[in-house]
């Protein structure tokens, strides 16, 4: 009895496992077929003369599915974790005008997970760049601002200056005016 079990279980085994890994497989394939095949980027150098590449290629195709298929390499390209200077703005740009040449590809739910994180990057991108230049501001009226602090710190003290020796030049014109005096009063 334990003999037959065991044949039995070990084949809805297989079978669970067939169907299971079946539906990995096909839920995979969505996301190989939208993606890039992987390739190894040793260098910024050759990231950037694909991009480069594509951009002309890009201009002159004339089939909208090939030039779908480009504009949606160039997306990858641009936001590449191994780019260097990655450019967000044009990836979404690219992923959009890819969206317009192939609406079904545009709405699949990688495409549209992808345009949803380029947007959001993009954003905050524009937020820290009005932030950069907002404090970039702020440094040079800080900076003018002290050296207007340290101007009028300038003419203070040469206004202090100047009002002391007006002290002593009162002082000394005020003894005159008393010496004038007693000797006006000699002479009565």
């Amino acid at each position: 009895m334990i003999a037959t079990r065991l044949p039995r279980i070990s084949y809805v085994l297989f079978i669970f496992l067939l169907v299971s890994s079946a539906g990995i497989l096909s839920s995979g394939c969505i996301l190989k077929s939208m993606t890039m095949k992987e390739q190894d980027f040793n260098s910024a150098l050759q990231i950037k003369t694909e991009i480069s590449c594509l951009e002309k290629t890009v201009k002159t195709e004339t089939n909208s599915i090939s030039k779908a298929k480009l504009l949606f390499k160039l997306a990858l390209l641009y936001s590449h974790q191994k780019n260097p200077d990655p450019d967000y703005q044009k990836a979404l740009s690219k992923l959009e005008e890819f969206s317009l040449l192939d609406p079904e590809g545009g709405k699949t739910t990688f495409v549209q997970y992808q345009m949803a994180l380029l947007h959001k990057i993009v954003t905050i991108e524009n937020k820290y760049n009005k932030s950069e230049a907002g404090i970039k501001r702020l440094k040079n009226s800080i900076k003018e601002s002290k050296q207007n602090t340290e101007k009028l710190k300038n003419k203070y003290e040469d206004l202090v200056r100047e009002n002391q020796e007006i002290k002593k030049i009162i002082d000394k014109l005020t003894r005159l005016d008393i010496q004038l005096e007693k000797k006006r009063l000699k002479i009565k």
